[in-house]
């Protein structure tokens, strides 16, 4: 059903021939929204992601908080490194030397008083591939240094998706470029492939729209979210409408009864039963609606 098939059956359950008076066209709009919200939390959309769980795991991590004391040099040295992170707070510089480079690179921040994140790639920084770097956290002034990370691998080959290790990797799941603004709620706990099962709050944490699974427990996790169904307007009311086909029975009398609920108290009464009945049946039935799982991979950083 699209949204024109929709209005024209809304007009028939009022007995209208047209529903310009005395209803403004957002009006219609807004009620046909209205249902399709309603029908979609009462039998939800539901699509599939596959979360790649695999994050880059540090050669050498040096976790928390470390104090550099004002005039004193505190010394790395990894071996292999290819790229590093790490947050500071206060103002400072830190040098990254190898004795096989020709050059040298050096981190400054000035006046921070929230942690700023600091990251590189080696051969970037200084042009040498991989061996052994030294980092040298230099300055007249104490301030921390927090979660620093040298990575073995090339995280990525974008400076910016360089991060700090963390027992947790999040997922943004509405920022996902397919599901995005159309995120409505997860529909059930994440499930990893090989079907180890996962004790909350120790095996991942959600919050909103983000779900935390632990770096440790690598794997691929399937994550079941619930899709807020495309709005109707006057720009594609001629487009199907996008829950479950066998569901497009209850938005007319819903979106009837919200649009003549006011005005019209018979017609109101006739839709609101017509629509309990229709939701009892479904109800019934549920477990012959279904939306064909469509899954999705997404990489972990």
């Amino acid at each position: 059903m699209t949204g024109k098939e929709l209005i024209e059956e809304i007009k028939v359950l009022g007995r209208r021939s047209t529903l310009n008076y005395p209803f403004e066209p957002q009006a219609i709009y807004t009620a046909i929204n209205r249902a399709i919200d309603e029908v979609n939390r009462l039998f939800p959309v539901t699509e599939k992601i596959r979360l790649l769980n695999y994050p880059p795991r540090p050669v050498q991590y040096h976790k928390g908080i470390t104090v550099h004391r004002g005039g004193e040099d505190i010394v790395y040295n990894a071996s292999e490194v290819k790229s590093l992170a790490f947050a500071v707070s206060g103002t400072g510089r830190a040098t990254l030397t190898a004795s096989e480079a020709e050059q040298s690179y050096t981190f400054e921040w000035l006046d921070q008083s929230n942690f700023k994140l600091m990251r590189g790639i080696i051969k970037d920084l200084i042009g040498f591939e991989s061996g052994e770097v030294t980092l040298t956290f230099q300055g007249d002034y104490s301030y921390m240094i927090k979660d620093l990370s040298f990575y073995g691998e090339l995280v990525s080959p974008i400076c910016e998706d360089i991060d700090v290790y963390s027992p947790w990797v999040d997922y943004d799941i509405a920022s996902v470029k397919y599901a995005g603004a159309r995120f409505l709620d997860f529909d059930s706990l994440p499930v990893r492939s090989d079907d180890v099962s996962l004790n909350s709050p120790r095996d991942y944490k959600i919050e909103g729209s983000v779900i935390y699974l632990p770096a440790e427990k690598q794997g691929v996790y399937e994550v079941t979210y619930r899709r807020r169904p495309l709005e109707i307007t006057a720009d594609n009311e001629g487009d199907e409408i996008d829950i479950d086909r066998e569901l497009h029975n209850l938005l007319a009398p819903r979106a009837a009864y919200y649009l003549f609920y006011v005005t019209d108290d018979e017609v109101a009464d006739r839709c609101e039963a017509e629509y309990q009945k229709l939701v009892a049946i479904y109800n019934a039935k549920i477990r012959k609606v279904r939306t064909p799982a469509q899954f999705r991979d997404v990489r972990g950083w």
